[in-house]
């Protein structure tokens, strides 16, 4: 079991970088040059990147419960609430450059827990699956949902990332 999810982690992460690097490619072909800088410039929001974790149980979504609210199951539950409780720790891997902290302001499309377009994908999901693994193992708790515009919220200071490298 363990093996066969180093596999298909190593193999997002291997695609990931495969396809910034054909962008790249076919950008320079074209005379232009494409980046994945989480923020360009100050007139723009930044850029963001995204991870999608599934889980498997005997075949089944272990991250769905139809009979639960929004059908998150307890164990996506567990899994999310521990990612949050280690995050800002994982700051340094998943936001790992200068401008990855440029692009965590309140009015740019995102909350100031992201992670960026220059995020590298296997230090990125190496940190979200072995953050939220633990929450399913200690039964974790998830907090209260944000509703609404999250960069428009006040977090408590333990939930918010560091502002600066």
């Amino acid at each position: 079991m363990k093996r066969h999810f180093i596999i298909v982690m190593l193999e997002a992460a291997d695609r990931a970088v495969a396809f910034k690097s054909m962008i790249k490619a076919w950008a320079q072909t074209r005379g232009m040059m494409a980046t994945f800088m989480a923020k360009v410039s100050e007139k723009w929001p930044g850029r963001s990147g995204h991870i999608h974790i599934s889980v498997a149980s005997d075949g089944d979504n272990a991250f769905h419960d139809r009979d639960r609210f929004r059908s998150i199951s307890k164990q996506m539950s567990q899994f999310i609430g521990r990612q949050l409780k280690y995050m800002s720790d994982f700051c340094v891997l998943a936001a790992p450059n200068f401008n990855s902290y440029k692009r965590l302001v309140p009015g740019c499309w995102v909350p100031a827990c992201p992670i960026g377009a220059d995020m590298n994908p296997y230090l990125a999901l190496s940190c979200a699956i072995g953050s939220g693994i633990p929450g399913i193992e200690e039964d974790a708790a998830l907090r209260a949902s944000i509703v609404g515009d999250a960069s428009e919220k006040t977090c408590h200071t333990s939930a918010r990332l560091p502002q600066s490298t």
